[in-house]
């Protein structure tokens, strides 16, 4: 009779339990409050329940967490989320996302080093220094000045970056603008350009870029540039989709080039492989390798290095390097 009850009671602790657990709120009702921009109540519902073995949960959290201006509290969140879950890529994008509205949100300027060296049937160098700069919440510029060198020639370059993201844009846009100049006894190039991103949802995004290049080369003519990409973050890939097209001063091309690209993420790296076509019909494919952020000393940190190497067996490697004394 003893045994009988125990296991009653066992049987009825394990109900208990599972019901409890499948009381947790769903996630549409809090896509339904993010839509209707009930954003508090939508947060209120998701820390009354304990969210572990949740992720798509706790990613909202952060998510919402981040909305309300708190970007530390998200990484910590987001970070803990992607050790646990490193295939997840969308929670890194939203990572660097919240990243970046953190940079634009602090006070102090940060140094920084670009370097990238590659090969494209010349070997290219190029080393800028330069620095980033809120200019209020939400805005951030960035500004880079180096030599570079290929086997022709070499070169002094003036980068320029603006970017701009909550709150002075909804939370579900950013906008940013980008120039160049690039020159050594004459001008050898001017190039600017635009790119706007729209967040349809959590793991979809949509962006537009237009660009005016001018590469100050003899007879060689201005062209523009115009990108329409569709991203899409799926559980453990990333899918990127673009069509370029290009405009000269006398012909146009709507198809110039298309693009797909896929991106796989590892626990301390990713792997992208990239494949695109042409108007001539000709085709190209690219495969490369990502490092996320790692300390390299107690006062600078690696934040992003990449290298790729293609069909043609052309290379390229970049990075930047921060200075972290300017956060302290």
């Amino acid at each position: 009779m003893k045994t009988k009850i125990i296991i009653m009671l066992l049987v009825l602790l394990i109900i208990s339990v599972q019901v409890e657990a499948n009381n947790i709120v769903d996630l549409e009702v809090i896509q339904e409050l993010i839509s209707d921009e009930e954003y508090d109540l939508a947060l209120e519902k998701l820390e009354q329940d304990d969210l572990t073995g949740y992720p798509d949960h706790i990613f909202y959290k952060a998510l919402l967490i981040s909305w309300q201006g708190d970007y530390s509290e998200a990484i910590m969140i987001l970070e803990d989320l992607i050790k646990k879950y490193p295939e997840r890529q969308d929670f890194k994008e939203h990572l660097d996302r919240v990243e970046l509205w953190k940079s634009a949100s602090r006070q102090n300027i940060e140094r920084f080093l670009d370097f990238s060296i590659g090969y494209d049937n010349n070997l290219f160098k190029s080393i800028l220094l330069g620095v980033e700069n809120p200019i209020q919440d939400g805005v951030l510029m960035d500004i880079a000045f180096g030599p570079s060198y290929d086997n022709r020639k070499p070169a002094l370059n003036l980068n320029t970056s603006i970017y701009f993201t909550d709150p002075v844009t909804p939370p579900d846009l950013e906008l940013s603008f980008a120039s160049n100049i690039s020159g050594f006894d004459s001008l050898y190039e001017f190039s600017i350009s635009s790119y706007l991103t729209y967040d349809i949802n959590y793991n979809r995004r949509a962006g537009i870029r237009y660009s005016f290049i001018d590469p100050w080369v003899e007879d060689t003519s201005f062209y523009r540039d115009l990108d329409i990409e569709y991203i899409h973050n799926f559980e453990r890939i990333t899918l990127l989709l673009r069509n370029k097209s290009r405009f000269y001063e006398n012909e146009s091309f709507l198809d110039f080039s298309q693009q797909i690209e896929l991106y796989y993420p590892l626990e301390d790296l990713g792997i992208n492989f990239t494949g695109s076509r042409y108007h001539d019909s000709t085709k190209s494919f690219r495969f490369g390798i990502e490092l996320g952020d790692r300390d390299l000393s107690d006062r600078y940190r690696l934040r992003s290095l990449t290298g790729w190497i293609n069909d043609q067996k052309n290379v390229n490697i970049r990075g930047r390097i921060i200075s972290t004394q300017d956060n302290k």
